[in-house]
Parts: C-alpha cells; sequence; structure tokens
C-alpha cells in the first residue's frame, strides 16, 4: 500500500505523530530541543519499504509548499494542519 500511495501525507503524519508524543511527556521533555524525525529512517522499517528516491522527492515537495523547514526538515505550522487534513 505504502508504494501506491503519495508519502506526502504519511510523511506529515508521522512527523506530527512523533511530535506530539514528545510535547505529551512533560516539561522535562519539552524543555529539551526538538529532534526532528528523519522520514527516510522512519518509512525504511516498514516491510516493504519505499525507495529512498521517493521518500526524498516528497521531502522536496513538502520543503517547496513550506510543509516542512528546508533546512531542518520539521513540521512547520502549515504542515502539522495540512496532517491534520483527512486525506483518503
Amino acid at each position: 500500500e505504502i508504494r501506491r500511495t503519495g508519502l506526502e501525507s504519511l510523511i506529515l503524519q508521522i512527523k506530527l505523530l512523533k511530535r506530539n508524543s514528545r510535547s505529551s511527556k512533560g516539561a522535562k521533555t519539552a524543555a529539551r530541543a526538538e529532534k526532528v524525525v528523519n522520514a527516510e529512517k522512519a518509512l525504511g522499517k516498514a516491510i516493504q519499504p519505499p525507495s529512498v528516491d521517493t521518500i526524498r522527492s516528497a521531502v522536496v515537495f513538502l520543503k517547496k509548499v513550506g510543509a516542512l523547514d528546508t533546512t531542518t526538515e520539521a513540521l512547520t505550522p502549515l504542515g502539522a494542519h495540512l496532517a491534520r487534513l483527512p486525506v483518503p
């Protein structure tokens, strides 16, 4: 299924879930610098992972539209909103 669909939405959701899990662990964890989820590493754990080129293309697209920070690949406010939208 991962290989047939666009990865943009999945990458945003992975980053949002990781960010939310860190923020729910309390002030002590929140005080630390936010570690950004690497999309290639996260999706590489799938049973049949997508190609690295496909993941990189999706990340480049998300940076171009402003959903990910261009240097850190962290979610921007726009990216967080897009990650919450229902996508069929």
